[in-house]
Formats: structure tokens, C-alpha cells, sequence
């Protein structure tokens, strides 16, 4: 039985996204990723292309990234994360002020 795949660029246009967008997504785990062929090119088949519809349907086409990534695990924004390390670097560097230690 033949099993229609829907390239890359199908999907971009049916959510109005660029296709760099969905890649994005994928590598950071929001989406499944998706097989390649021989060329490299993504492939998806429409059971795949359905769970990205509703994956960005449910998150709002993805504005609001503090959701759930494809396996639903919780997955903050990168501009949290960096605010995080900010942090933990303060932190670090105080420390060792009080502490007298030397970083690298």
C-alpha cells in the first residue's frame, strides 16, 4: 500500500510558517523529527503532518513555546534558559569572590 509523504515545504505552507521555523521546531524537540530520504529532504506522512497540525494548533501555532515538546516533556523558551545561565554565572562569579576561588 502506497502511504502519500508531504515534503517540507507542503507542511510550511499549510500552517504559514517558513520552512526554517519548522525545522527549529524539530530541533528542539517540539515536533517529531522527520525521516529524510536518500537526498536529505524531510518526508512526512499524514499521520505525522495531522500531529504537527495539532500540535500547533493546541500551543497556539507555537507563539507561546512554554509547552510541551513531542514526547511531552515541559520545554522552556531559549530566552529563559539564557536568563537562567546569566544567573547561574552571577552566582558562580560571586562565589568565588567570597569563597577566594580561582576560575578558569
Amino acid at each position: 500500500m502506497f502511504t502519500k509523504k508531504l515534503r517540507l515545504i507542503d507542511i510550511a505552507r499549510q500552517i504559514d510558517r517558513d520552512k526554517s521555523t519548522i525545522i527549529r521546531w524539530e530541533e528542539m524537540g517540539l515536533i517529531p523529527m522527520a525521516p529524510r530520504d536518500s537526498r536529505g529532504w524531510r518526508y512526512y506522512s499524514e499521520e505525522e503532518v495531522q500531529k504537527i497540525l495539532e500540535l500547533v494548533k493546541s500551543t497556539n501555532y507555537f507563539k507561546d513555546t512554554l509547552g510541551t515538546d513531542a514526547n511531552g516533556n515541559g520545554v522552556k523558551p531559549r530566552a529563559h534558559r539564557m536568563v537562567y545561565i546569566g544567573v547561574l554565572l552571577a552566582l558562580l562569579v560571586v562565589a568565588s569572590q567570597l569563597f577566594k576561588i580561582t576560575l578558569p
